[in-house]
This record gives structure tokens, sequence and C-alpha cells, in this order.
């Protein structure tokens, strides 16, 4: 298939909207395991692009309140959880006329597209067993654009 049918294909698998006429940059997925803990997830992951190749880094913050409770995230279940996201895309070669989107979707949210490299976004989560096996199981993907600018600049 064309490069834009094969980004619509993997949007659609990452349940995300699917990309406008252009392409996916790469996809990188961050680990959660500990959340459950009630740990901060910091770090910085590749963004591997359809090829396997590193495209750019994927720079992760995510910040839990409260941080370090006994019991983990599951002492919390039936209460609440706060989690600040940080995303920031580096080393990423953007052609002229060209702009960045991220898109992701965290546990059952609704998808999140937005222009440029950097994110922030607090999330307050109930704490459920289907978030514990989501954190238990599942990694967040984070999925870098590269568009072609529309219009003069």
């Amino acid at each position: 298939g064309t490069v834009a049918a094969e980004a619509a294909r993997d949007a659609l698998a990452l349940g995300l909207p699917a990309p406008p006429l252009g392409g996916r940059a790469g996809v990188a997925g961050v680990h959660l395991e500990a959340l459950g803990r009630l740990l901060d997830v910091r770090g910085a992951v590749s963004v591997a692009d359809r090829r396997g190749e590193t495209a750019a880094r994927l720079e992760v913050a995510l910040r839990v309140r409260p941080r370090g409770a006994p019991g983990g995230l599951e002492g919390l279940l039936g209460g609440t959880v706060d989690l600040d996201l940080g995303l920031n895309v580096t080393g990423l070669a953007l052609p002229h006329r060209a702009r960045a989107e991220l898109a992701y979707q965290f546990f059952d949210r609704p998808p999140v597209v937005v222009e440029g490299l950097r994110h922030r976004e607090a999330l307050t989560l109930a704490v459920t067993p289907a978030l514990l096996g989501y954190v238990a199981g599942e990694a967040l993907l984070v999925e870098v654009r590269v568009l072609e600018r529309v219009g003069s600049s």
C-alpha cells in the first residue's frame, strides 16, 4: 500500500485518528510498570521508524501523586491517582515546510493529537482493575508525525 494508507492503518491499530496525508516519523513505547509502585516514570526512548531505525528520541516525564504510597497503585483501588505527563521529542530532522505532531492515548482517555514536539497534560484517573492491568501489561505508545505545512509561511 501507499505510505498514507500504511500510516492510516497503523494509527487505527494504535487506536489513534489517522494522520493527514504526510507521514509518520515513528512510534515509541513507554513501559509503565513503575506506576504500579507509584513511582515516577522518567527517561528517553527511541522513536523507531518503519525500517526499525531511530528517527528521534522521546523524553518522557510521568509524575504520579500520591508518590510511593504503601500498597502501590493497588492500594488506591477505588480512589484516584493524579498524573502529570510531559513529552518532548529531540533529534527529529524536519524537512523544510514541514510540521510535527504527537499522537497518543493514555489508558481509556480519548486520543490526543497535538501540534509540535512538546506536550504536557495533567490527568486524574480512577484506580480500577482495568487501570492496574494497563499499567502492568501495556505501554504508552506515542506516534511522532511529520506533515506538510499547509498554506504560506
